[in-house]
C-alpha cells in the first residue's frame, strides 16, 4: 500500500511563491520582513541589521530584514509579476524600493534619487529607487502587499456641504 506525503503552501495575501535553493546562491539570503513562508533542510533564519540611516529610511528593506543561511531551499511570498535575476559582476538593477524581495548576501543595496526636483515632487515615483548591484541573485516583484493593501483601499470621498 503506499500513502503520498504532500504539504500545500500558500502565502497569507494573493501572491506567488517563489522557492530558492540557497546551495547555489551563496547560502545566504537577505530578505524583506515578512517573505519568508517555509523552508526544507539546513536553513537558519536571524535579523540582519543596515545601520546607513539613508538606506533604512529610503531603500525599502528598512532597518531590520531577515537574514536566511543554510543549504535548503527557502520559499518567499511575493505579489505580482517575480523577476530572479543573478546579476553579474558589477551589474546593477534600479528598482522601486517596494519591489524588493530578497538579495543573496554579497549584492549592494545603494539608494538613487528618483530624478530631479521637479520628477520626484510631481512625478509620482516618488524621492528614491533603490540600486542593486551584483555579483548575485536578486528577487524582484511588482505588486508588494503594501500596494496591494492600497490598491483595495476605497478612495475617501470628501463631502460638499
Amino acid at each position: 500500500m503506499s500513502f503520498y506525503r504532500f504539504v500545500a503552501l500558500t502565502p497569507n495575501f494573493p501572491g506567488k511563491i517563489v522557492p530558492v535553493d540557497l546551495s547555489t546562491t551563496g547560502k545566504h539570503l537577505i530578505a524583506r520582513g515578512g517573505a519568508y513562508m517555509a523552508h526544507c533542510g539546513q536553513v537558519s533564519l536571524t535579523a540582519d541589521f543596515d545601520c546607513n540611516c539613508c538606506r533604512c529610511c529610503c531603500g525599502g528593506m528598512g532597518m531590520a530584514r531577515q537574514s536566511i543561511q543554510g543549504d535548503g531551499t527557502v520559499f518567499l511570498a511575493a505579489g505580482g509579476t517575480i523577476i530572479t535575476k543573478v546579476l553579474g559582476v558589477k551589474e546593477k538593477i534600479v528598482v522601486d524600493t517596494e519591489s524588493i524581495v530578497a538579495y543573496q548576501h554579497g549584492v549592494t543595496l545603494d539608494i538613487k534619487a528618483a530624478g530631479g526636483c521637479c520628477t520626484m515632487c510631481c512625478g509620482g515615483e516618488g524621492l528614491f529607487n533603490s540600486s542593486l548591484e551584483g555579483p548575485g541573485l536578486v528577487v524582484i516583484q511588482s505588486m508588494s502587499f503594501q500596494k496591494y493593501k492600497d490598491a483595495l483601499q476605497p478612495p475617501e470621498v470628501v463631502a460638499l456641504k
